[in-house]
């Protein structure tokens, strides 16, 4: 059976990356193991430029998605296939079952990394049910998140005051950013949208109907003049817009912080950054 490139109408896309998608595309569809070939990245969510790569996501049965994700060989990066000077193709391996421990318990910006995703072909059935599962908003947790970025934003909030005091500057400068990204992280919240990982937060966060006025020009002021002033500013107006008790919230920061960050490792393994 022939499998044909769907219509990419609805997808602003340049020429030469279309040719390097029907590349792509000839290329995975020749393999019979490949279940599916999405479509992802700046392109799919609408972000993309004349020098965009092709982002794709290549679904392959699940024992091979485990082989490579024990080596770990989970990427896929060609400038073969691609048909444009300074372009590349920048894949992904997945499996069916990992798409389906997405939409059961997989973070905001896994999700989002599907959201706006084009199937060019699928020998998956029900993979578009799986992948409106993997791209809902969580709504149950909304609440909880509520009080946890809250949470968040006050105590960075608090150690960019104390970068201050102990002339830190790597203390200022992570305080500052981690305040930024817990303000958003409660606008995208409220709006009930995913978070998109830090590369879009910014343009994600501009596209909240309900979010704070000037609060993107009030974030580009502050990364120019990070004072203690604007960043008190930034967290209590975020705060207030939505009409958080600030004082039961100052009361409750510290045991959330330490509960999601200090001692993050209590559910399971700990981040990274703090092993």
């Amino acid at each position: 059976m022939t499998i044909a490139l769907p219509p990419l109408d609805d997808v602003r896309i340049w020429p030469h990356q279309l040719e390097t998608v029907e590349r792509v595309f000839a290329h995975f569809s020749a393999q019979p193991d490949v279940e599916a070939l999405l479509l992802t990245g700046s392109l799919a969510h609408g972000f993309g430029t004349e020098a965009s790569d092709v982002d794709i996501v290549i679904v392959v049965p699940h024992d091979e998605f485990e082989r490579r994700l024990a080596v770990p060989d989970t990427g896929f990066v060609s400038h073969d296939l691609s048909t444009y000077e300074g372009g590349y193709v920048d894949g992904k391996y997945v499996s069916r079952r990992f798409l389906e421990d997405v939409a059961a318990r997989g973070d905001d910006a896994t999700r989002w990394g599907y959201q706006d995703a084009r199937v060019l072909f699928s020998r998956a059935p029900g993979l578009d049910e799986t992948l409106t599962g993997v791209v809902r908003f969580p709504v149950e947790e909304q609440a909880q998140r509520r009080e946890r970025f809250v949470s968040q934003a006050l105590a960075w909030r608090w150690y960019h005051e104390q970068g201050w005091e102990k002339q830190n500057p790597y203390l200022r400068g992570i305080s500052l950013n981690r305040a930024v990204l817990f303000a958003c992280r409660i606008v995208l919240n409220e709006n009930a949208m995913l978070f998109p990982f830090h590369k879009w937060l910014l343009r994600v966060t501009a596209d909240a109907p309900n979010r704070p006025v000037g609060l993107l020009d009030d974030i580009s002021a502050l990364y120019d003049d990070p004072t203690v002033e604007r960043v008190d500013d930034l967290v209590h107006g975020v705060l207030e817009h939505y009409g958080v008790d600030v004082a039961a919230a100052e009361k409750t920061w510290g045991a959330w912080f330490m509960r999601d960050t200090e001692w993050s490792w209590i559910d399971g393994p700990a981040p990274v950054d703090d092993l």
